[in-house]
């Protein structure tokens, strides 16, 4: 878990509808920024997850 400081979202505008995008790894402690982030946001055009890493179990 990379934990909430170095998790983080961007939101701008491009011809008026949002672009928001994330950066780290999405997990529990992290998923309710990435859902304040989204809420609201009707005009929401793109979602980048370019920058998110995902963590697996280890074997």
């Amino acid at each position: 878990m990379t934990g909430a400081a170095e998790f983080r979202t961007e939101t701008w505008a491009t011809h008026g509808e949002a672009v928001v995008t994330v950066t780290g790894e999405i997990d529990l402690v992290t998923s309710p920024i990435l859902r304040d982030a989204l809420t609201g946001r009707p005009h929401c055009r793109e979602v980048d997850f370019t920058h998110v890493t995902f963590c697996t179990a280890p074997d």
